[in-house]
């Protein structure tokens, strides 16, 4: 898929919590940038030094004009994940003075305007886009309170920042001392006319929706962006050959298939690259081992028939793969 990509530098790397880091990310000749609104992402266009390609898309922190931040500057946040092969080479080798291409702006998950009161659910790094959208209705002076979760205060970015920003709106969990949250008790205590809007794990989106359906809350007043893109644990190398031109494209043990694919310059679609909107899913044409499915779009039967599979994040435990690509 292709995006209009425009080039920028790394001006700076703060360090938010041991596993989590902040770059602040700058046009060369301070051109403005693409003006942006809350829950805005952009997608990095990074070359490895091994040849391939990384593609992945961060939340931008800020937006609505509520930042002090230059026009020509982006700021997004990475946590580096124990088996994240992307977000560990971002944390070696992105550093102040390396350029990159990223996008212009996309945004699937705005803040809408309304006058209902808000409710924020955030969940680990799913803190990013809600922070913008926190910001934004603190300078609009709506109504509003978030639910930030995480395992330790120091392990949550903003953590203090927040505290700071809206005492007695906050309620942080943790989850080493306070266990699983009851979602069912806090979706009791909501006006059925709140809007919730919830960023990080599957499994904290999939609690609040249940809970939701337990308490007849209207599912229209949910929105929410998934903010845990599925851990590729099969990291063997193996080939996809494209049956329609015969191309063989060796998949390296720390790139996507998809992200081969593209550093190929072979055309195919894709968006979230999370294995949730199922836009990149290919035709198998054959197999030399089991397909490894970690996306959240096919059904189960579809994942047991083998006939497809999404290339973002699942992969092959073989060495050959036959897609139905030119």
């Amino acid at each position: 898929m292709a995006f209009k990509q425009i080039e920028v530098e790394v001006v700076a790397v703060r360090e938010l919590t041991p596993s989590i880091r902040e770059y602040q990310l700058a046009t060369p000749d301070k051109m403005p940038l693409p003006e942006y609104t809350a829950g805005a992402h952009i997608t990095l266009f990074l070359d490895n030094r091994e040849g391939g390609l990384f593609v992945r898309h961060y939340s931008l922190l800020g937006g609505d004009g509520i930042s002090d931040d230059a026009r020509y500057l982006y700021r997004i946040a990475v946590q580096r994940e124990p088996q994240g092969t992307v977000s560990g080479w971002l944390h070696q080798h992105l550093l102040p003075g390396c350029r990159l291409r990223v996008s212009v702006p996309v945004n699937a998950f705005a803040l809408e305007r309304t006058t209902q009161p808000v409710l924020l659910i955030a969940g680990g790094i799913g803190i990013t886009p809600v922070f913008s959208m926190m910001r934004s209705l603190m300078k609009r002076h709506k109504p509003f309170s978030l639910l930030y979760c995480g395992r330790t205060a120091d392990s949550m970015a903003f953590h203090d920042d927040i505290s700071r920003l809206i005492p007695g709106r906050v309620h942080f969990h943790y989850s080493q001392k306070a266990g699983r949250i009851d979602l069912h008790t806090l979706l009791g205590t909501l006006a059925p006319e709140t809007a919730i809007y919830i960023c990080g794990p599957s499994s904290l989106i999939d609690g609040v929706c249940a809970a939701a359906r337990e308490r007849n809350f209207p599912q229209e007043n949910l929105h929410y962006e998934c903010f845990a893109p599925a851990v590729m644990s099969e990291n063997q190398p193996f080939e996809v050959e494209l049956k329609r031109s015969g191309r063989i494209i060796p998949i390296a043990s720390n790139t996507s298939i998809l992200d081969a694919l593209n550093a190929a310059k072979v055309d195919v679609l894709w968006d979230c690259r999370r294995g949730e909107c199922g836009l990149c899913e290919q035709a198998v044409i054959s197999a030399d081992g089991p397909l490894v499915h970690q996306d959240h779009y096919l059904r189960e039967e579809e994942k047991q028939s083998g006939e497809s599979m999404c290339i973002c994040v699942s992969r092959l435990r073989g060495k050959r793969l036959v897609l139905d690509l030119q």
